[in-house]
């Protein structure tokens, strides 16, 4: 099916600074990886149950180049945003079984080059996982290359359904804190937080500023109080949430937030937001998300022109 842009397109400049996907875990294996462009920290997440909800941050030059694709095969397919390029995906996504989840990256300096890149184990994710436990399997595995944090999320045939954070890294090290109704959110940005003991990574300054200002803020207690942390702007030199009117004010991350989203498990539902989440002016398309043995596999609906 026809993939659908998400941002608008901006001209890229010759001197692009941005490296995402298999870019930026190739560059661990550079002779001189200090003489690289820095690469743009990705991606803000906040999980209180029942919701996931996401930002998806790139380099200010890589608007336009993500979009949404609505895939159709044997296993009942997948829906899920994609970089031009990448495997799919390198964001988040829905598969056919009601397996959800979105993506952080992270910057361990260790890594595995005998080993799989994260864009393969997220495409595993959503051709494989049918369930929580065999999500986490495949998210935990050893054999990964550099690693990722994953906010995975389950629907349950009969309705709920289940959230896991997971940092998982080379070697099959990883920690899973589990998102349970009633209990605490979890709030995840692009350096490792749980496992132990800690292991030696780069921390971007935008990384830390963004979780910093999450931690300040009142604790969430619904899905418009997670949009109003991720539209948050308090901090001007690191927002949680970046635009050309996040720039004006003084960003100086270098990034731009291409999207937003909100996984539902109770309502079974996935929010696409273009624009600020917080703000209600935003544009909005609502996706349903069929349920194990619903009869129907895949997240229905078509985004708005």
């Amino acid at each position: 099916r026809r993939g659908r842009a998400l941002t608008p397109a901006r001209p890229r400049s010759r001197h692009a600074r941005s490296r995402r996907g298999a870019g930026q875990e190739l560059a661990h294996f550079a002779p001189n990886r200090s003489a690289l462009a820095p690469a743009a920290a990705h991606c803000s997440d906040y999980a209180l149950h029942p919701w996931v909800a996401h930002n998806e941050d790139s380099a200010v030059d890589e608007a336009g180049t993500l979009f949404l694709a609505q895939v159709r095969i044997d296993n009942g397919g997948f829906t899920a945003a994609v970089y031009a390029g990448d495997l799919p995906s390198g964001a988040f996504g829905c598969n056919g079984h009601g397996l959800c989840f979105s993506l952080n990256s992270v910057e361990p300096h260790s890594a595995a080059y005998a080993a799989r890149g994260r864009g393969f184990v997220s495409r595993e994710l959503l051709r494989a996982a049918r369930t929580m436990r065999a999500a986490i399997a495949i998210a935990t595995a050893d054999g990964q290359s550099v690693g990722h944090s994953y906010q995975l999320a389950a629907l349950l045939p009969g309705g709920g359904g289940e959230i896991v954070q997971v940092e998982a890294v080379e070697r099959g090290v990883h920690a899973l804190t589990v998102v349970a109704p009633g209990g605490p959110p979890v709030f995840h940005s692009n350096h490792l937080r749980f496992i132990q003991p800690p292991v030696a990574q780069s921390i971007s300054n935008s990384s830390a500023h963004r979780l910093a200002r999450a931690q300040v803020l009142p604790v969430p207690t619904s899905a418009a109080d997670l949009l109003r942390v991720l539209g948050d702007g308090v901090d001007t030199s690191f927002p949680v949430f970046h635009d050309a009117a996040s720039r004006a004010a003084g960003d100086v991350s270098g990034e731009e937030t291409l999207g937003s989203a909100l996984i539902d498990v109770n309502a079974g539902s996935l929010s696409l937001f273009a624009g600020n989440p917080a703000d209600p002016r935003s544009q909005r398309a609502v996706l349903a998300i069929a349920r194990p043995g619903a009869g129907r596999r895949g997240v229905s609906a078509r985004l708005p022109s």
